[in-house]
C-alpha cells in the first residue's frame, strides 16, 4: 500500500509539471485571439479563455454572411462559464435554453491539423470551423425563436476532440449549444487549441492516469473486502474497501480521468451516465465517518454515523428519482455534505492526532494531501485558477495513508496474532505436561490413601465383629456408617486410578464367556443400596437363553454398575432397568430409566471426566463424575461405543454392544442364572449397612420445640452433625431434604437454629432459605448454610438468600458448635426483645386503660353530682366505689375518706333487718338479680348521727364492672338534701331513672347484637328501631334534667369544672403535669421552686371554688381549654365531654 502512495504521488507531480506553461497564453477579447506569436511546439495548446462572440436563443448558418449579427450590435459572454446572469449588452441568461459562441483565431504562420479539446459540455454541442462542421454531441432538438423546445434533444457524450486544418491565417470557430436537460447549462471547463497530436496526447494521458488510478482503488477494495470476508468482526476493513469502490467508479466518470467511461461505453444512455457519475458521491461521505469512527471510537460515533448516512440516503434518492433538470438542491447539498464531513474528519484526526493515538501520526500526509486538494478546488471554484487537476489526486493520496496505516495495523495485528500463537502453543505444551503430571499425582495419592481406607475399614469391621468387647447400638451404628464411608471413598480411590490407567492405557481386558444374565442379577442385588428412600421398580430384562458374550467379567460389572447407579441417582421415581438382546453377532446391552433425562447440550460433556449434569437439570449431587467416563473407556476398549438416547423428562438409555462368545471356547460360564427375572434381595450385612447410613429423621424425635434442625440429603453429613450437637447437650432433629423440612415447619415445629445443606436434591439449600425467609425474618429462625462450596460468590449467594451463617466442609466440630451456639443466643436475644416489646405494649396499653377509667369516673361523677338524690356506687367487693357531692352533703362525709371503705361501715347497726336487707340487696345485684326499695336504713353520719333514709337500689355496668347504685332519700323528701322540698311537676325519680338507664343499656347491647346478625327482615328491623327509641325517650330525659341542673349551677362552678376536665384530658393526652400546661400554653404564670418542680399557683386557684378569683380571667379559662383541645387526639376519652364544657362556657359568658 505504500508503493500505492508513492506511485500516485509521483504521478501527481508529473501531472503538474506536465500541464505547467512556459508562458500564459493570450486571451479572447471581444470576439478574437491572436495567437500568431503563439508557438504550439514549444509553447504547447492554448487555453481560448475570454470573452466569445455570443447569441443567445439564436442559430449558426453557415451559409450566412456577416457572421452572427450581421446588421445589430454585436454581444459577448465569458467562457469557461455556466448559463447565468447577463450578457454584455444585458440579455438573459439561463440554464435551459440554446446559444451560439463564435471566436476568431489569428495564426500567423501555423500550419498542419489543429485540434480542439472540449470536456466541458452539459448537454448538446456542435462545433463549425471555417463554415464547417467538424463535431457534433447528441442530437438538436426543435425549438421556437423564444428559445422554446419543441422536440425532445438527445446529449450523447461529455468530452469532444474535433480536428481541423486551418484554411489560412485566421480561423473562426463557432460552438453550438443547447440545454433542456440538464439542471446547468454552459461550458463551465476551458477549451484548448493545440496541434493533433499534442491534444491526442494530453486526452490519452488523462485516460492512462484515470485507468491506473481507477485500478489502484478497485484493487484496495477488493483486498480490504476479502480481509473483511475473513475476518467479519472488523468492520473498518468493510467501510475502506466500499469506501474505494464507490471512489474509483467516481472516478472513472469524473473529469480527472479525461471520462474514461465515457470512452469505454459509448453507448451507455446519457441519463445512465449521469446517474452513476453521481451516485457514488453518495456513498463515499458516510463510509469514511463510519471508517473513521470504527478505527477510532468515539462515545457520538454511532449518532454522527446515524447522520451522515441519512443525508447520503437523501441525497441518492433524489438522483435516482428526479431527472436531472430537477437536480437543482444536489450541488448544495453536496457541498454540504462533503464539508461536513471532511470538517468532522479533520477535528477527529486533530483530537486523536493531540490523544496520541496508536498509529494516527501515519495519516498525517495523507490529511495534508486532502487539505491542498481542498485549496485546489476551493481556488478553481472562485476562478482564481484555470484547473483543479490537484483534487482527485489529493483525494488518493488521502486514501493511500489510510490504506499505509491498515496495512501498517494488519502487519501489528498478525505479528500480535503470532506472538499469541507461539504462546498459546507453549501454554498448551505446558498443560499437557501438567495433566501427566496430575494423572502421576493421582495415581500416586491414591494408591497412599488405599492403605489408611483398608486400616479404616478393617478396624471398623473388626469392632463390629466383637474385637473390642461388647459396644452399645450407638457406638455400632457410627461404626457401620465408618464402614461404609470407608468403602464408598474406597471406590471413589479406585475410580480415580481406573481413570489415570485408562488415560495412560494401562489397562488390559481378560475376556472370556461371561453369562451376562446372572452379572446383571448380581449389580442389580447391590445397586439396592443406592436406592436410598426413592422405592424405585429396578428391572432385569435379559433373556434366561441368551448366549454367553466375550468380555472381561470384571470390568462388564463395573460398566453396568456405573450406568445403574448414574441411572439410580437421576431417577427420583419410577423404575430402572436392564436389557439385552442379541444383533447378529453380538448383544446390543442397556441400561433404561424414568429419570430426568439429559438435555441435547449436555450429552457429550457428560461422558468427559469430572463432568456432571447442571444442577437445575439434575436436581441432584453428590459423586465425582468420573462413572460415565470410565464406562465409556471400557465400553471401547471391549470394541464397542456407549451411546445416549434420552429427552429431559423423558429418562435416559444408555446402549453398548458386546461380541457373542465363540461355541465351544474354553471359559464358557458355569452356573448360568435361571429362573425368573427378579433381582436378587441384598445380603443381610448389605441390608445392616444401608440401614446405619439411612437412618430415620431423629433416633429420639424431640417435641415440636428444640434447638437445631438438621437438612441434609447425605445420611452420612446428616449423622455427623447431629452427634456433634447431641454431644454438646443441644437437642437435634434431622430432616433428609428441603421439603422435609419445610414440611416440619409447616406442621408446627419451632427450632431455634437451622444447620441447611447447600447441594441437596430438589429444592437446594438456597431455595430453602429463601423460602424459610418468606415466613420467618432472620432474627426469629436463623439459618447457618453447611457446603462444601467457599468461593465467595457462593457466600454472597448464601448470604443473599437469607442466611445468616455459612460454614464449610469440611468442619471442626467447636466451629460447628460456637457458630449454632451464637444464633441459638442471638435467636434467644431476638424473643427477650419481643417479649419486652410485648410487655411495654402491654404497660403502655394499661397505662392508657387506667387515664381512661379516670376520666370516665371524674364523667360519671360529675353525672352524679348533677342528680339532686345522694347517690352511692359500691362494687362487688361491697366497698365504695363512687359517692356523689349530695351524699357528702347528706352524711357530712368526704369522698376521699369514703371511697374504698366497706360499705358496712356507713350502717349504725349492721344487724338491723334494714340494714340486713341492703346488704341483701347488694348481693343479689352483684349476682344480676333485681333489688327494690329499702324504707328505713339508719346510716351513720360524719358526727355520729343516726340519718334514717329511703335507699332505692340498681345495677350498672361501668368498663364490664358490675356496681350497684344506692339512691338515698330522706322519708317525705323528693331531693336528696335536707330540707329541699319535694317536686311536684311529675318528674321521674332520680333511682328509677338509672335502673331505666340500666336496663335500656344493657336492651342496647342486645340491639346492636341483634342488627349485627340480622339478615335483610324488615319487620325485625322495625322492631329493634322501636326499641331504640325507647333508648332514645330515656337520654333525653336525663339529658334535660342534667341540663337542667346545669343551668341552675353557678357559672364558677362551671369555671372550675371546665379547667379540671381540662387539666384531666391534658395529662392523659401529653403525659405532662399542669405546670407544663402553664408553661406551654403561655397563659399562666408558672415559676421553678427549689426543688426543680413548677410552681402555677395562679392556675391552682381555678381548680377550687373557694380559692376562684371573684372577677375570674375568662378569656384564660376559653383559651387553656381551646390550647389543650388542639393537644389532645380525636379518640381521647373525654375531648368530646371538654368540648360540651367549652360550649356550655362560651355561652353562658
Amino acid at each position: 500500500m505504500a508503493a500505492f502512495a508513492a506511485v500516485v504521488l509521483c504521478l501527481g507531480l508529473f501531472s503538474c509539471a506536465g500541464s505547467a506553461q512556459k508562458k500564459p497564453p493570450p486571451r479572447v477579447i471581444r470576439g478574437v485571439i491572436d495567437l500568431t506569436d503563439w508557438n504550439f511546439q514549444a509553447d504547447g495548446p492554448a487555453k481560448l479563455n475570454g470573452q466569445w462572440e455570443f447569441l443567445w436563443n439564436g442559430h449558426y448558418d453557415a451559409a450566412r454572411p456577416g457572421g452572427l449579427f450581421p446588421a445589430g450590435r454585436p454581444d459577448y459572454f465569458p467562457l469557461p462559464s455556466l448559463w447565468e446572469g447577463r450578457t454584455e449588452q444585458g440579455t438573459a441568461v439561463s440554464p435551459h435554453g440554446r446559444a451560439v459562441y463564435a471566436l476568431t483565431v489569428r495564426l500567423g504562420n501555423s500550419s498542419g491539423p489543429l485540434r480542439l479539446d472540449i470536456s466541458g459540455v452539459l448537454s448538446v454541442c456542435r462545433v463549425w470551423a471555417d463554415g464547417r462542421l467538424i463535431d457534433a454531441n447528441g442530437e438538436f432538438g426543435g425549438s421556437s425563436s423564444t428559445g422554446m423546445q419543441t422536440q425532445t434533444e438527445t446529449p450523447r457524450t461529455h468530452i469532444m476532440l474535433p480536428q481541423f486544418t486551418p484554411s489560412g491565417p485566421t480561423t473562426h470557430l463557432v460552438l453550438e449549444v443547447s440545454n433542456h436537460t440538464n439542471i446547468q447549462g454552459g461550458l463551465n471547463t476551458a477549451i484548448s487549441l493545440g496541434q493533433a497530436d499534442q491534444i491526442a496526447r494530453m486526452a490519452s494521458f488523462r485516460w492512462i492516469l484515470g485507468a491506473l488510478i481507477g485500478g489502484v482503488l478497485l484493487a484496495m477494495s477488493g483486498y480490504h473486502l476479502m480481509l473483511f470476508a475473513a475476518r467479519r468482526k472488523d468492520h473498518a476493513n468493510l467501510y475502506f474497501g466500499l469506501f474505494c469502490l464507490a471512489w474509483c467508479v467516481a472516478t472513472l466518470f469524473s473529469p480527472g480521468s479525461g471520462f474514461l467511461m465515457n470512452r469505454l461505453t459509448t453507448a451507455l444512455p446519457w441519463r445512465a451516465y449521469i446517474d452513476l457519475a453521481l451516485l457514488p458521491y453518495g456513498l463515499t461521505n458516510p463510509l469514511m465517518v463510519m471508517f473513521y469512527n470504527s478505527l477510532f471510537p468515539k462515545r457520538w460515533g454511532r449518532a454522527v454515523n446515524v447522520l451522515f448516512s441519512a443525508l447520503g440516503a437523501a441525497f441518492m434518492l433524489t438522483i435516482a428519482f428526479s431527472p436531472p433538470s430537477a437536480y437543482g438542491a444536489v450541488p448544495l447539498l453536496y457541498f454540504l455534505v462533503t464539508r461536513t464531513a471532511f470538517l468532522y474528519l479533520f477535528c477527529s484526526f486533530a483530537l486523536d492526532l493531540w490523544r496520541r493515538e496508536p498509529g494516527v501520526a501515519v495519516l498525517v500526509p495523507g490529511y495534508l494531501a486532502l487539505l491542498w486538494a481542498e485549496l485546489s478546488k476551493m481556488l478553481f471554484d472562485l476562478h482564481a485558477t484555470s484547473s483543479a487537476g490537484f483534487a482527485p489526486y489529493g483525494m488518493l493520496m488521502f486514501i493511500a495513508a489510510y490504506a499505509v496505516f491498515m496495512s501498517r495495523r494488519f502487519a501489528l495485528t498478525s505479528a500480535r496474532a503470532e506472538r499469541l500463537s507461539g504462546e498459546l502453543e507453549a501454554s498448551n505444551e505446558r498443560l499437557v505436561h501438567l495433566n501427566h503430571l496430575k494423572d502421576e499425582f493421582l495415581a500416586n495419592s491414591t494408591h497412599e490413601l488405599k492403605t489408611p481406607l483398608a486400616g479404616m475399614v478393617g478396624i471398623s469391621e473388626s469392632l463390629l465383629a466383637g474385637s473390642g468387647g461388647s459396644l452399645p447400638d450407638e457406638a455400632k451404628n457410627a461404626l457401620r456408617i465408618l464402614k461404609h464411608s470407608g468403602k464408598r471413598l474406597s471406590r471413589l480411590v479406585d475410580d480415580v486410578l481406573d481413570h489415570a490407567r485408562l488415560e495412560n492405557r494401562d489397562v488390559r481386558l481378560m475376556s472370556e464367556a461371561v453369562d451376562l444374565r446372572a452379572v446383571v442379577l448380581r449389580v442389580l442385588a447391590l445397586a439396592h443400596n443406592l436406592d436410598g428412600d426413592k422405592g424405585l421398580d429396578l428391572r432385569c430384562r435379559v433373556p434366561e437363553d441368551l448366549p454367553p458374550v466375550l468380555a472381561d467379567p470384571g470390568r462388564l460389572e463395573q460398566i453396568l454398575i456405573n450406568l445403574v447407579g448414574n441411572a439410580i441417582k437421576y431417577t427420583p421415581r419410577g423404575w430402572v432397568e436392564v436389557f439385552a438382546e442379541p444383533q447378529n453377532d453380538a448383544v446390543r446391552v442397556g441400561v433404561a430409566d424414568s429419570g430426568v433425562g439429559v438435555p441435547e447440550a449436555e450429552r457429550q460433556r457428560i461422558f468427559e471426566p469430572y463432568e456432571q449434569l447442571a444442577e437445575h437439570d439434575r436436581g441432584v449431587s453428590g459423586g465425582a463424575g468420573l462413572g460415565l467416563a470410565i464406562s465409556k473407556r471400557l465400553v471401547e476398549l471391549h470394541g464397542g461405543a456407549l451411546e445416549l438416547d434420552s429427552a429431559p423428562g423423558k429418562g435416559s438409555v444408555f446402549t453398548f454392544a458386546l461380541p457373542l462368545a465363540a461355541e465351544g471356547s474354553a471359559g464358557q460360564p458355569k452356573n448360568r442364572a435361571t429362573g425368573p427375572a427378579r433381582t436378587q434381595r441384598p445380603s443381610p450385612e448389605a441390608l445392616e449397612e444401608s440401614a446405619a447410613v439411612r437412618p430415620g429423621e431423629s433416633s429420639e424425635t424431640p417435641g415440636p420445640d428444640y434447638q437445631v434442625l438438621v437438612v441434609d440429603d447425605e445420611p452420612v453429613n446428616r449423622y455427623a452433625v447431629a452427634a456433634c450437637l447431641k454431644v454438646a447437650g443441644v437437642s437435634v432433629k434431622t430432616a433428609k431434604d428441603g421439603a422435609r423440612a419445610l414440611r416440619l415447619l409447616d406442621e408446627g415445629d419451632r427450632p431455634g437454629v437451622v444447620v441447611l445443606d447447600v447441594m441437596m436434591p430438589g429444592l437446594d439449600g438456597y431455595a430453602v432459605c429463601r423460602a424459610l425467609r418468606r415466613t420467618h425474618s432472620g432474627l426469629e429462625l436463623p439459618v447457618v448454610m453447611l457446603t462444601c462450596r467457599n468461593r465467595v460468590e457462593d457466600v454472597v449467594e448464601g448470604f443473599a438468600a437469607g442466611a445468616n451463617d455459612y460454614v464449610t466442609k469440611p468442619f471442626s466440630r467447636e466451629e460447628l458448635l460456637a457458630r449454632v451456639d451464637t444464633q441459638l443466643h442471638l435467636g434467644r436475644a431476638h424473643r427477650v426483645l419481643e417479649e419486652n416489646a410485648r410487655l411495654k405494649r402491654e404497660v403502655e396499653l394499661r397505662g392508657r386503660t387506667v387515664q381512661e377509667l379516670r376520666l370516665r369516673q371524674l364523667r360519671l361523677s360529675r353525672m352524679l353530682d348533677a342528680i339532686g338524690e345522694a347517690v352511692l356506687a359500691v362494687n362487688a367487693s361491697r366497698e365504695v366505689a363512687f359517692c356523689n357531692r349530695s351524699f357528702e352533703t347528706l352524711l357530712g362525709l368526704e369522698a376521699a375518706t369514703t371511697l374504698g371503705r366497706p360499705a358496712a361501715m356507713l350502717l349504725r347497726d349492721p344487724d338491723d333487718p334494714a340494714s340486713l336487707a341492703l346488704l341483701a340487696a347488694l348481693d343479689a345485684l352483684a349476682a344480676g338479680e333485681p333489688a327494690g326499695d329499702i324504707p328505713a336504713v339508719q346510716l351513720l353520719g360524719a358526727d355520729g348521727r343516726t340519718m334514717v333514709c329511703i335507699v332505692s337500689a340498681t345495677s350498672l355496668e361501668l368498663e364490664e364492672e358490675p356496681l350497684a347504685l344506692l339512691s338515698l332519700r330522706l322519708p317525705g323528701v323528693s331531693g336528696g338534701l335536707p330540707g329541699e322540698p319535694a317536686g311536684d311537676d311529675g318528674s321521674e325519680p332520680p333511682a328509677a331513672m338509672l335502673r331505666r338507664l340500666e336496663g335500656n343499656r344493657r336492651r342496647i347491647r342486645r340491639l346492636e347484637e341483634t342488627l349485627l346478625a340480622m339478615e335483610d327482615d324488615g319487620e325485625a328491623r322495625r322492631m329493634a328501631l322501636d326499641d331504640l327509641r325507647t333508648v332514645d325517650t330515656l337520654l333525653e330525659s336525663i339529658s334535660n334534667r342534667l341540663n337542667g341542673g346545669r343551668v341552675a349551677t353557678d357559672i364558677r362552678e362551671l369555671a372550675v369544672e371546665a379547667m379540671r376536665a381540662a387539666l384531666a384530658c391534658w395529662t392523659a393526652a401529653t403525659g405532662l403535669d399542669k405546670g407544663e400546661l402553664a408553661a406551654r400554653s403561655g397563659l399562666w404564670n408558672a415559676y421553678m421552686e427549689r426543688d426543680g418542680y413548677l410552681r402555677t399557683q395562679t392556675l391552682d386557684k381555678y381548680l377550687s371554688l373557694e380559692t376562684l378569683p371573684k372577677r375570674p380571667r375568662w378569656r384564660s379559662v376559653i383559651d387553656t381549654m381551646e390550647f389543650v383541645l388542639a393537644a389532645c387526639p380525636a379518640d381521647l376519652p373525654g375531648r368530646l365531654e371538654l368540648q360540651k364544657l367549652l360550649t356550655l362556657l362560651m355561652q353562658r359568658v
